[in-house]
């Protein structure tokens, strides 16, 4: 399959979830949003960080114990099992190789974080739609009325943290096909509801830099 033919086969991970932002939808945080929280807290304080430095996924948020859904067929390429660390219990999903500028050098990740728990073990294969896991708070979560999320819904920061990476083959080794601040990964929502927020959001946040660095 194309790599741009797969990505717009993508399926929300949540199955009751309206990709829309609250209170329209669940989604609590959009790609690239508040760089200026995830700057600090990895303690990057430079311009570029401080601008650009955005969250690395979409949030979303149903109801803490919720299935959580493979977004598309491929196999497990990793689990994260400390509850403590900044994504918690966390699984990653890898498709097989796919076709982009030349055949069969793409491949799409994607990351489905803050989980309850999982119910998949690394190298299984699962398809579109198999439940990998449930929604859960584990790892570094914000909720209730707080600056970042805005007045959301008190559910003591349960909800899933999904995240969107390309990679190509180079020289019989997997690298990020971007690069860019945001933990080289890309915004996942145009792909699956066709709404470019974040993009335009990133955008934006460049011409605050551009100002911000060079309008000194």
């Amino acid at each position: 399959m194309k790599l741009d033919d797969f990505k717009r086969s993508l399926k929300s991970p949540l199955r009751d979830a309206v990709l829309k932002k609250y209170p329209q939808g669940n989604i609590m945080q959009f790609w690239g949003e508040n760089p200026e929280l995830y700057s600090s807290s990895y303690g990057q304080h430079d311009d570029y960080h401080l601008y650009l430095g955005g969250h690395a996924g979409i949030d979303i948020f149903t109801h803490y114990g919720d299935e959580v859904l493979a977004a598309h067929d491929g196999y497990i390429l990793k689990i994260y099992t400390d509850p403590k660390g900044a994504g918690g219990l966390g699984v990653w999903i890898a498709s097989d190789p796919l076709d982009g500028e030349t055949p069969g050098n793409s491949a799409v990740w994607t990351a489905y974080c803050h989980l309850k728990d999982y119910t998949v073990r690394e190298g299984q294969r699962v398809k579109q739609g198999d439940v990998i896991g449930h929604l859960g708070n584990t790892g570094f979560v914000v909720s209730g009325n707080v600056a970042y999320w805005g007045n959301a819904p008190a559910v003591v920061g349960a909800h899933l943290h999904f995240g969107l990476y390309e990679y190509v083959l180079k020289n019989g080794q997997w690298v990020s096909r971007f690069t860019n601040p945001m933990m080289n990964s890309e915004d996942p929502l145009p792909y699956l509801t066709g709404d470019w927020t974040g993009d335009i959001g990133v955008l934006n946040n460049i011409m605050k830099y551009i100002k911000a660095v060079f309008g000194r």
